[in-house]
């Protein structure tokens, strides 16, 4: 197995203000090869055993695909000090990313003699025009709402991303697999009571999103849903006391 390698490209602009505030624009270019997946199965080889051919199975961690992967990411944090009153303790923290993705599939088969021609197609992906990188969305976005003044923290944060490949084959049916888009939104609240004690409150999943995947079956692109999880709403409340 060979190191996975990648040739970067990076261009980036940053603004720094007063009071914590920041604009950053990145464009980014990475050449990667030998990408390593695991949990593979390829067949490296066949035997003859009593006038039977067999094939030889491997599982696990292989170079998988070379990718080229370009994008932008745009993040910012500003707080509204200039404002009057009760308004000047508001502040909001974004970023976006975007990525294109061009990656070679996985190959349907492996040619162990080499002779050019597949040895089998047993336990090999069975989509062969995939065009990404497990694990990577096209569009990554966040967004936090703040409010912190002497005793009060208050923060309201929004996460989205795109579809993602999840597998290049499945258990049980070895289809390639892919994660739907999904988003959440969580909460915290902290209260200072005094200079030792604080409390807070702090919510994940608020609105209890689905979280759901589809394998897809052939390359024109078929697919049907093969799992939905629902992670449930999350509360945690925590009281620290500093001496």
């Amino acid at each position: 197995m060979q190191p996975t390698l990648s040739v970067n490209l990076d261009l980036a602009l940053e603004w720094y203000g007063d009071g914590g505030n920041y604009f950053s624009l990145a464009f980014f270019n990475k050449d990667i090869k030998d990408i390593v997946q695991t949990g593979t199965i390829v067949q490296v080889d066949s035997v003859t055993l009593d006038g039977t051919n067999v094939p030889i199975f491997y599982q696990g961690a292989v170079n998988q695909s070379d990718a080229t992967v370009t994008g932008f990411e745009i993040a910012g944090q500003y707080f509204f000090d200039e404002l009057e009153g009760i308004w000047s303790n508001f502040g909001v923290q974004a970023n976006y990313t975007m990525l294109d993705v061009d990656a070679d599939s996985p190959q349907r088969s492996l040619d162990a003699d080499g002779d050019g021609n597949p040895d089998a197609f047993e336990g090999i992906v069975r989509v062969e025009n995939l065009n990404g990188v497990i694990g990577q969305s096209e569009n990554f976005a966040n967004l936090v709402g703040m409010y912190q003044d002497d005793k009060l923290e208050v923060r309201l944060a929004y996460q989205y991303r795109d579809e993602f490949l999840n597998s290049y084959e499945t258990f049980i049916t070895g289809n390639p697999n892919i994660q739907d888009a999904n988003f959440s939104i969580d909460a915290s609240v902290k209260y200072q009571i005094n200079d030792n004690l604080q409390v807070s409150l702090q919510g994940t999943n608020l609105t209890d999103e689905l979280q759901t995947s589809k394998d897809i079956l052939n390359d024109g692109g078929q697919t049907f849903q093969r799992s939905s999880f629902m992670f449930d709403r999350r509360f945690q409340f925590g009281v620290q006391y500093t001496f």
